[in-house]
């Protein structure tokens, strides 16, 4: 359920620290705060835990569009539509980190384009409840996460909807993907009964 993060400095909406029911989803005033934690529930938006230096106090469940990392934002209305696709497929989750610096442009489900630097990847692990699809691959979703250039705002999407420019290895412009679905449960055992054999090597 829960997933250490990276150092993050990052400021969070006051109202956001209130409640769902006192959420401003336009301007606001900002706390100065470090993110801490991942928190998933299955068929849910995840949940941040974050630290709040001025109030030397931890608060665990703010949601994604309430986090930026800016101090000054915009009147524009953001809500958790605009910076998410999917909610957890799993309670159990683990973070890694692509090893390239990479510039991710996405366009969320009401149209906006947000644009920034990879920041990191949630991606989910085993979970014996029913219906869950973090085993089916045509549905497996990874969370990748940055903070947009123009509003601040923590966004994050599944690699089909993002498009990831490294200065040094990629083309300018990008070609227009051709990829399909991944589908079905790829396995590196036959119907070959491999294990039928008294001798130590396969091969002999």
């Amino acid at each position: 359920m829960n997933v250490p993060l990276p150092y993050i400095e990052c400021y969070v909406k006051r109202s956001f620290l209130m409640g769902p029911s006192n959420f401003i989803l336009s301007k606001d005033e900002m706390i100065p705060a470090v993110l801490l934690n991942f928190k998933a529930v299955m068929g849910q938006a995840p949940l941040f835990e974050v630290y709040l230096p001025e109030y030397q106090a931890c608060y665990d469940k703010v949601m994604q569009h309430g986090i930026f990392n800016k101090r000054i934002i915009g009147s524009g209305i953001i809500d958790i539509e605009d910076v998410a696709y999917w909610d957890c497929l799993s309670d159990e989750a683990e973070l890694y980190i692509k090893p390239l610096r990479m510039h991710i442009t996405q366009r969320g489900q009401n149209g906006h384009t947000f644009t920034g630097d990879y920041l990191f990847t949630i991606d989910w692990k085993r979970t014996t409840a029913p219906c869950s699809q973090w085993n089916v691959w045509n549905e497996h979703k990874q969370k990748n996460f940055f903070f947009d250039e123009k509003t601040g705002v923590l966004v994050c999407g599944p690699n089909n909807r993002q498009l990831y420019y490294d200065k040094s290895l990629a083309h300018q412009p990008p070609k227009k993907p051709f990829f399909k679905v991944f589908e079905g449960c790829p396995s590196h055992e036959s119907f070959d009964a491999l294990g039928k054999t008294t001798k130590w090597n396969y091969e002999d």
